[in-house]
């Protein structure tokens, strides 16, 4: 016991039990029935039995994740619990790289109290009906496995700003690299960080001529991966399938970002940018402002020569205060991290001077670090930069923001107030309790949601347990199994791929989800016409209003061709409520391919 009490053990057994505590609020209830999550357990099923991404598999994202989780369901057998075990060992990977990161820029206890935030906001975390938006069951494994490369390539670049090294910069660039192969969005982010962290120079210190070396090093570097998914896809692709396979992904984001589905433009708050970007400063300056009253209480707590009683007593008050508004205001929380986009800019600048004006060595090492970090999480923001949060897409978008809120509040801060001779301790305590009430307050949402989550889907190693919505999954799931004949292949329209999975029918064409941003990033006529040359034995349509992704009704406000073939080249066979896309009342229908 002793032992864990030390500096050296009390690190990893707070993070342990933050994560043991939250694991069982939450045990099995972290997914959502209808989405996501249904997609990357069928693409590691299907790839496991030897079906090819790209081909057999559309997908608008990398291959390494799924093929990695294909690799976990080969040896650990195919259920659900092999990638919810694997999930728990990355996030508890990614909570240790980011432990280094902050131990290195803040020190070995604010990195503690970091990860335990980082852990209770995002780690488990489950704000609304829908899941998957956690690290657990996450809606894309991409996002995560990308997260967690992101980190590691920051990490080995920090030794090597650090310390000058090839090894270093190689190791870097080929986990850039590696990053490339997951989620777009996370590697432009990470890369900008660390190209314009080794571009970041001191002719004083380092001489400039080493610059394009150490570039193109870690350009070969990064290139590396890249190449070698593209060869090992070759021989069931064709080269240029496999290059194109592996570079779509680059070319789906630009279409994305040239012309945005109006669901992501709400996710960046560019649906109302005027609005929104008067939201995120209004959040930043009124956050701003309580934090310079914090700063002015422990300036004057200091010239009075308080001591441990005074920080306790301010901690307590900044407590008892949030405590009061969040009755008050139950959106307290969601305003404030709306302006971390701008305390993230903030913070780059901020860097910028340190490392311009550093006086030593590794004092412009240390900066130019926290500069790579913060234009990490400043990039990684990017999709949501004006409308920043800690839920949805917030989970892992806003992981290095929220490790850079508790490395400024809990460190930054402070040093500079002792730096000016104020104390620095009273500010850091009553930023410790604001963090504590905004983590409880998370918490505490997220055991209502899952108290909730009553409703059992799947069985055995397959069993997860959702909101009441999801009864509908089980009713689909028991009409498949009893109409389906196995080995039968179905598609689900317009998403449900977790019922193929739990089911255990191959759907026979490739593009697994219908949705408008599907639909319009494949083409429908490419879609068409892989129905029409593999069509399914069986077509199950699910009833889902998709306004909020640019069209209402599947076969009525879009996929319209495809919807019409369906209905000449299939019959009833069983339903389930009101007919699909009729109305706004639920219900199911249940095709079979008519006979010739």
């Amino acid at each position: 016991m002793r032992m864990l009490l030390t500096p050296r053990f009390a690190a990893p057994a707070l993070i342990g039990a933050c994560l043991a505590g939250l694991s069982a609020l939450t045990w099995r209830k972290w997914t959502d029935a209808w989405l996501d999550s249904g997609r990357e357990l069928y693409a590691a099923w299907r790839l496991s039995e030897g079906d090819v991404l790209y081909r057999d598999l559309a997908s608008v994202h990398g291959s390494l994740s799924p093929y990695l989780n294909a690799l976990f369901f080969k040896a650990f057998g195919v259920c659900f619990d092999t990638l919810i075990f694997a999930n728990f060992i990355l996030l508890a990977v990614s909570l240790a790289l980011l432990y280094a990161i902050g131990r290195k820029l803040a020190g070995r206890w604010v990195a503690t109290a970091t990860c335990a935030l980082v852990v209770a906001l995002l780690g488990f975390s489950r704000l609304g009906d829908m899941g998957n938006f956690n690290f657990i069951t996450p809606y894309s494994h991409a996002a995560t496995h990308g997260l967690l490369l992101s980190l590691s390539a920051i990490l080995c670049l920090s030794f090597h700003l650090e310390r000058p090294s090839n090894v270093r910069i190689a190791a870097a660039g080929a986990l850039l690299g590696l990053t490339f192969l997951t989620k777009v969005e996370i590697f432009v982010a990470a890369a900008a960080a660390c190209y314009a962290a080794v571009c970041l120079r001191r002719p004083s210190l380092e001489r400039r001529r080493s610059l394009f070396p150490e570039l193109t090093l870690l350009t070969c570097a990064l290139a590396s991966p890249v190449a070698a998914a593209a060869l090992l896809l070759a021989p069931r692709l064709g080269l240029n399938g496999a290059a194109r396979g592996v570079l779509g992904p680059a070319f789906y984001a630009l279409r994305m970002g040239v012309n945005p589905n109006p669901f992501y433009l709400w996710c960046a708050g560019f649906d109302n940018p005027g609005l929104r970007l008067a939201q995120a400063f209004g959040a930043f300056a009124k956050t701003a402002g309580f934090l310079s009253a914090l700063a002015i209480a422990d300036i004057w707590l200091s010239r009075r020569k308080a001591g441990a009683a005074a920080s306790w007593a301010l901690a307590a008050t900044t407590a008892g205060g949030l405590l009061i508004g969040l009755q008050l205001w139950p959106g307290l929380f969601h305003e404030a991290a709306l302006g971390m986009s701008f305390l993230a800019l903030v913070v780059v600048i901020d860097d910028l001077r340190l490392a311009r004006f550093a006086r030593t060595k590794e004092a412009n090492a240390h900066a130019k670090m926290s500069f790579l970090f913060s234009a990490f999480a400043l990039g990684l923001l990017a999709k949501i930069i004006l409308n920043t949060r800690i839920y949805q897409y917030g989970f892992v978008l806003s992981f290095p923001a929220v490790a850079l809120v508790a490395f400024v509040l809990l460190d930054r801060i402070p040093l500079r107030l002792a730096a000016g001779g104020a104390s620095g301790g009273h500010f850091a305590a009553a930023m410790g309790a604001c963090l504590v009430i905004w983590a409880g307050s998370v918490v505490r949402m997220t055991a209502r949601v899952v108290g909730e989550a009553t409703v059992a889907i799947g069985s055995g190693h397959d069993r997860f347990y959702d909101v009441s919505s999801a009864r509908s999954t089980v009713e689909a799931f028991a009409l498949i199994e009893a109409r389906v004949p196995p080995g039968a292949t179905l598609a689900v329209i317009p998403e449900g791929l977790m019922l193929n999975y739990l089911t255990k029918r191959r759907n026979s064409v490739p593009y697994g989800a219908l949705l408008p941003v599907e639909v319009e990033l494949f083409g429908e006529p490419a879609i068409l016409a892989a129905f029409q040359r593999t069509p399914p034995d069986f077509v199950m349509l699910i009833h889902s209003d998709t306004s909020g992704l640019g069209a209402r009704y599947f076969g009525r406000d879009y996929a319209q061709a495809l919807a019409a073939w369906l209905q000449e080249a299939y019959e009833p066979s069983a339903g389930i409520g009101a007919e699909p896309f009729a109305s706004e009342n639920f219900g199911m229908r249940l095709l079979r391919r008519r006979k010739k």
